[in-house]
């Protein structure tokens, strides 16, 4: 059963605070992702591999 989310989340932050989103399409047993997409705007993000936990960190 294919499930389409299309979702955008706004906030607003000031200059040199920090933010951890918690925010994922999770691959798991039972649970296939065709396709998943993490945009935002004006930050470089870095992918970091979980420590025991599902699917990956993203930081901006």
């Amino acid at each position: 059963m294919p499930i389409d989310i299309d979702v955008a989340l706004q906030y607003q932050i000031s200059d040199g605070d920090m933010v951890l989103l918690i925010l994922e399409a999770a691959r798991s047993d039972g649970q296939s992702v065709l396709e998943s997409n993490l945009e935002i705007e004006n930050a470089t993000l870095r992918r970091i591999n979980p420590e025991g936990a599902v699917g990956q960190r993203v930081w901006a």
